[in-house]
């Protein structure tokens, strides 16, 4: 089965969107330390409306947008991260959409499994407040404001419940967390250098793996944090090299960051393969990283099912990626999903059924 939806992926890497008004400086976010930026809601899809972030508590905001994978792989773990931290208040934004309607008909289609506040951006106003210009900040991206009503962190939702963890036990150092943006923010002006030459050579693939090993072997983050990006050079020159490569980042580097593991599985399953075929140790990476973005869902989120389908018919078991999507298409009444999830049912030769609710 070839993966018919092409997946917009945003991972560890900044948005590209279109800009504000040329003749306007470039808002500049929010900064660790600054007071918290209203937030100005359009639409709340779930939740009660907040009039304002109050004092004396804490919360979580998760900025993301309807038309990124990993984003809404990330409500999930929103809904999480409430339930494991019901003194703070989490509410996930959707930001950077040009409608509502798609973010609703997702939010709609989760079917209950969303348990945090979620609302739609008023323009874009609270994205440039809290996140700046486009393409500054890369989505998903989760803010913490303390009780103090002060920007505590900022980072990946993943790792926000750490944090709380740590404001809770009086741990939390606002000093160290200045010192680690700053090496934060030096990291990624140097990505953006190596990854602008890999762009370049985007006709050379042998040279992209090349430049990338060599930035690898140079600075140990790199491959913690693009290890990634190699796959796709890998895929065209060299691809048990690429299988190794993807499993390698699925018990390493991505093991615990569902988007970045869908991105795995993605990248292996919508790659042009000889004949059409998939080598074993390609299909079996591209398993092994949907089998763990569906363990960190919890088993909840169709749009992971369906990679875990399409990963297991890809590699032979289509009995299980049947079982799969009509488990799958049973959570969900979002239409792009059911279109999906159905066209995979019938690439593995069987109807889909009406779903249950």
């Amino acid at each position: 089965m070839r993966a018919k939806r092409r997946w917009v992926v945003v991972l560890l890497t900044a948005v590209t969107a279109a800009a504000g008004a040329p003749d306007k400086p470039a808002p500049v976010g929010v900064a660790l330390g600054d007071a918290a930026p209203a937030l100005t809601v359009k639409t709340w899809l779930k939740g009660e409306p907040l009039p304002g972030l109050a004092h004396d508590q804490v919360y979580v905001l998760g900025f993301w947008s309807s038309w990124s994978a990993p984003c809404r792989a990330m409500l999930p773990v929103l809904s999480q991260l409430q339930r494991a931290h019901p003194t703070a208040t989490v509410v996930a934004l959707d930001v950077w959409d040009r409608e509502e309607a798609p973010a609703k008909a997702f939010v709609d289609g989760l079917d209950g499994q969303v348990e945090c506040r979620v609302g739609i951006d008023d323009g874009e106003a609270t994205a440039h407040a809290w996140l700046g210009e486009p393409g500054r900040v890369g989505l998903p991206s989760a803010y913490i404001v303390d009780g103090q009503g002060k920007l505590a962190w900022t980072g990946h939702p993943l790792l926000a419940g750490a944090i709380l963890d740590r404001m809770a036990a009086g741990t939390w150092d606002l000093t160290a967390a200045h010192a680690d943006a700053a090496r934060e923010a030096a990291f990624e002006k140097e990505a953006d250098a190596e990854l602008a030459k890999v762009r370049d050579a985007h006709d050379d693939p042998a040279k992209q793996a090349r430049l990338l090993r060599d930035w690898y072997g140079r600075n140990p983050m790199a491959e913690e944090r693009y290890g990634h990006a190699i796959l796709p050079a890998l895929l065209r020159i060299a691809r048990p090299a690429a299988a190794a490569q993807a499993m390698k980042l699925v018990h390493g580097a991505l093991k615990d960051y569902a988007g970045g593991l869908l991105y795995v599985c993605w990248t292996i399953l919508d790659f042009p393969s000889p004949q059409n075929t998939l080598e074993a140790d390609l299909a079996a990476a591209a398993v092994a990283a949907a089998r763990r973005a569906d363990e960190l869902a919890q088993h909840k989120d169709p749009s992971t099912l369906d990679a875990l389908a399409c990963a297991y018919h890809r590699q032979g078991d289509t009995s299980r990626a049947i079982s799969l999507l009509k488990q799958a298409l049973a959570m969900t009444k979002e239409p792009g999903l059911v279109k999906s999830l159905t066209q995979h049912l019938a690439d593995c030769g069987s109807p889909a059924q009406p779903a249950v609710h």
